[in-house]
């Protein structure tokens, strides 16, 4: 008597287990969920050196050039209640000098307080969760 058939599509993996047949090593199943690879959009700073995160795009960069005070805005949120989009950004800050950064009053920062500035020459990633139509939240990590 089968007790078990196991099918990938229409093909048969696993057949003939009865109530008798003991499972062993040979019908040993593994799994492994591989994670797309997916592009990012590189930002470019305004000439006031803003810098506006889009949640119309996951995975955004930008590299700060120079020393100036870079403020951050927001765009292409959920436009209804129910809704969330998630957007990494890579920071990367290649003046030899340190930036200031100003984020958003709005934006909740679920760590401590938004940085005010990056280091010279280092690496930081906001991870940014909009959620419904006016919440924004977040992390910030930096390179040591």
């Amino acid at each position: 008597m089968s007790i078990a058939s196991l099918y990938l599509g229409s093909t048969p993996i696993i057949t003939g287990v009865t109530s008798t047949t003991a499972i062993s090593a040979s019908y040993a199943l593994t799994a492994s969920y591989i994670s797309p690879i997916s592009s990012y959009v590189t930002l470019t700073t305004s000439s006031n050196n803003g810098i506006t995160c889009s949640f119309a795009d996951i995975n955004e960069s930008v590299v700060l050039v120079n020393s100036a005070l870079y403020t951050f805005t927001n765009s292409a949120i959920p436009t209804a209640n129910g809704q969330v989009v998630d957007l990494i950004l890579h920071i990367s800050q290649s003046s030899t000098s340190t930036s200031s950064l100003s984020f958003p009053a709005n934006w909740s920062s679920l760590g401590s307080a938004w940085p005010t500035s990056i280091t010279a020459s280092k690496m930081a990633i906001v991870w940014l969760r909009a959620m419904d139509t006016n919440m924004i939240m977040g992390t910030y990590n930096v390179q040591p």
